[in-house]
């Protein structure tokens, strides 16, 4: 169960400078009996004993391991009180075990002093010995919750806050675990969170504080306004185009940031048709839209692109990145099906429920029905899970796999139980040896994944979702597909849209895309949950989706900063810039040099956004972050500018190749007789979609006049050859600044 959103109206009221800063006593309950779970625990999870960098590291520390942060009480009972032949403990003499007297410094340790005498911890560890230390008592109540004051709050610059936490027990009681609790900012540039809950105001903006007891996870979100002078009224003047619009405005007047100004009609082309369609618009078509006074024209625009098979190109380009179409894995004609029935799905405006079914159920030959290929990316159930978990759901699991996850609700016996839906689902190849390399995926009706640390199976359950008892005769597969594409199905819901909503916005609503947690809150939880129930009430259209995306003023804001938002690069008071991929930077340069690429075993005139995997050779594309596809990670790609990216353009032959190009755009413009200003005029509009300012074209003729100088009449024949070779070098060069320049490489 997800922790409810309290909406920031009624959460925050007036700004608090400096809520009251007690701390919560810490005191242990003398008259109730010390429970190894609920109170040894914590102190060993409180004094690091229990973390990765300590004895929970995977081979544990000086030859004492407990399990990371507490997730497996038996095994740290059994390492504690029997191993190392019990000497770890004196049952008689309490203060003298070892496992006292080593954080107290009385014997050699090695992580130094991690207890107090006489402290709230010191009390409860002679309490357990002196009782025997009795083990895990699986009657004692457990938590199921944890409730955090305040949940949200809105500071002042340099406030604090103290939050307090406590833990709600499967027998109806709660207890003050503040003391006890692991808290951890998710940006501290925002505010920082000491041991004992103190929050500290060290910027501006919002952040969340992972709140962590036991097994359990909480969320306290702090918001600080910026620092602006702002009118209430200015935002509920603002022109809307639908609900997106209300729910950015009244964060950012909860934030104090105006929105920029919106975008010119060129700006917007630009930018919609590389969102939509990962291509430049042309200079026809760029100044048809300036000059058309159509008052929908913007709608009519998005109508048609979605219309182009430009936009299924892109679109399935973009799902197979997700989906891992590779034929490294999947030999070329188990490519090619899975690649067409990806294409195909997007052609047909498949909807996003119907297509994940479709995939995660598939049955068949991997080289006659396409969907299969899914499950040749991951054989074992452990990846399909983790595969299926951070695809379809947002969810990244793999911590789980060996231990409790540290940052999220999910635990090992969770993972294993989801890896174990996929038990089943097997792989044969015809005639008992691999043929080709063609497969056949089917299911079995027996057949279970043993969770390694309790040596027996995990019954089948998706994460968050049912039980499937383990002699269930039902099909696996099929059980999850249904559970997971249904309507109230959170995370598969808010997963889709929050990719599809950081694709045209430039940053999710949670980052990254995939890691979906309680512990990593959306920055505008509202329009999260709006934008995914009209995604569920347009019944998974993801068309639908990108209509109500591009069609708000906050897709439609300038890329330009105002002096009070120029700060803000998560809340979308302006749009966020970034850098085209790789694939649409390489068919943006072959669009405007009129030079299209030639890829190793593909029909001339094939753009890279059509290419149906990613092992077609391009060292361009390579060194400009392409995805191997070889992971289910948003991460995989990258656009994170190096040194190599920067010589590729200031000095790659593919670039140089492409401007200089018999038959290329500065070729065809001069055997066309154009004159210099005409010239200049379409590389401006090739390349940036608009005409050049009146001090860009002013600037670059008054250069191109200092170095051409026209022949006379009754000029030899060299010299007027000469002349030609050196006003072509000149405007090959200035289409080599044009593309070079942020203009052209950045979706702005």
């Amino acid at each position: 169960m997800r922790i409810p959103y309290i909406p920031l109206a009624v959460a925050i009221g007036a700004i608090s400078a400096t809520p009251s800063l007690a701390t919560p006593t810490v005191k242990p309950v003398a008259h109730k009996p010390i429970s190894f779970v609920n109170d040894v625990i914590p102190v060993l999870t409180r004094a690091g004993c229990n973390q990765g960098i300590c004895h929970g590291a995977a081979v544990g520390k000086a030859g004492f391991k407990l399990s990371l942060r507490g997730y497996a009480p038996e095994i740290d009972y059994n390492a504690i009180v029997r191993l190392a032949k019990g000497r770890r403990i004196n049952l008689a003499r309490p203060e003298q075990s070892m496992f006292l007297r080593k954080p107290l410094l009385d014997m050699p340790h090695i992580g130094g002093k991690a207890l107090e005498r006489g402290s709230a911890e010191y009390t409860i560890l002679t309490r357990w010995l002196a009782a025997g230390a009795p083990p895990a008592d699986m009657q004692d109540a457990h938590v199921v919750s944890l409730r955090v004051t305040p949940p949200v709050q809105s500071l002042a610059p340099k406030a604090n806050l103290q939050l307090r936490v406590d833990a709600v027990f499967s027998d109806g009681s709660t207890r003050n675990v503040t003391h006890w609790t692991r808290f951890v900012t998710n940006d501290e540039t925002v505010a920082t969170a000491l041991p004992d809950g103190k929050v500290t105001v060290t910027g501006v903006g919002q952040t969340a504080i992972m709140i962590g007891y036991q097994d359990k996870v909480a969320v306290a979100r702090v918001l600080v306004p910026f620092p602006n002078k702002t009118d209430a009224q200015t935002y509920s003047r603002l022109p809307r185009a639908n609900y997106i619009d209300t729910l950015v405005y009244s964060k950012l007047a909860a934030l104090r940031l105006p929105p920029s100004q919106s975008a010119t009609d060129l700006e917007y082309l630009r930018r919609i048709t590389l969102d939509l369609t990962g291509t430049l618009p042309a200079p026809e078509e760029a100044r048809a839209f300036l000059a058309n006074h159509d008052v929908k024209k913007r709608e009519r625009l998005v109508d048609a692109l979605m219309a182009r098979p430009a936009f299924i190109d892109f679109w399935a380009y973009k799902w197979s990145d997700l989906l891992r179409v590779n034929r490294g894995t999947l030999k070329d004609k188990g490519m090619w099906a899975y690649y067409s029935f990806i294409h195909d799905s997007v052609r047909d405006n498949k909807t996003w429920d119907v297509m994940s079914r479709e995939v995660l159920t598939a049955k068949g030959n991997t080289f006659l029905d396409g969907p299969t290929n899914y499950f040749r990316t991951a054989l074992k159930p452990e990846e399909l899970a983790e595969n299926v978990a951070q695809g379809f759901m947002g969810i990244r699991v793999q911590c789980a796999k060996c231990h409790n996850h540290p940052l999220e609700k999910w635990t090992q016996n969770e993972y294993y139980g989801m890896a174990n839906i996929f038990a089943r689902t097997k792989f044969k190849a015809d005639l008992g040896i691999y043929v080709n390399d063609e497969m056949t995926v089917y299911n079995t009706a027996s057949g279970d994944l043993i969770q390694p640390r309790l040596g027996r199976a995990i019954a089948p359950k998706p994460l968050g979702g049912p039980i499937l008892a383990l002699d269930s005769s039902r099909e696996r597969r099929a059980f999850f597909a249904e559970w997971l594409t249904r309507p109230d199905n959170w995370y598969f819901t808010h997963a889709i849209v929050n990719r599809v909503w950081a694709h045209f916005m430039g940053k999710g609503l949670v980052e990254p895309v995939d890691d979906l947690r309680e512990t990593n809150p959306a920055s505008n939880p509202e329009l999260f949950d709006a934008l995914t129930s009209d995604f569920v009430k347009h019944k998974f259209d993801l068309r639908h989706l990108m209509r109500q995306i591009v069609a708000s003023r906050a897709y439609q804001t300038s890329s330009g900063s105002v002096p009070q938002n120029v700060a803000d690069d998560k809340y979308y008071s302006h749009f966020l810039v970034r850098r085209m991929t790789a694939e649409a930077l390489l068919d943006a340069l072959s669009q405007v040099t009129g030079k299209s690429e030639e890829f190793p075993g593909m029909p001339a005139g094939y753009r890279a956004l059509q290419l149906p995997d990613t092992h077609v050779k391009s060292d361009f594309m390579d060194i400009l972050g392409r995805p191997a596809r070889v992971i289910t990670c948003e991460c995989e790609r990258s656009r994170e500018p190096n040194m190599a990216q920067a010589l590729l353009f200031i000095n790659g032959e593919l670039l140089n190749r492409k401007v200089s190009a018999q038959d290329g755009l500065v070729d065809r413009l001069l055997k066309a007789g154009k004159s210099d200003a005409e010239t200049l005029d379409e590389l401006y509009w090739v390349a940036f979609g608009r005409p050049p300012s009146v001090a860009e074209r002013e600037g670059n003729l008054k250069i191109l006049r200092k170095i051409l100088i026209t022949p006379t009449t009754n000029a030899k024949p060299e010299q007027k050859s000469a002349f030609e070779q050196t006003r072509r070098k000149s405007f090959e060069d200035l289409l080599w600044v044009l593309v070079n320049s942020k203009e052209f490489l950045f979706n702005h």
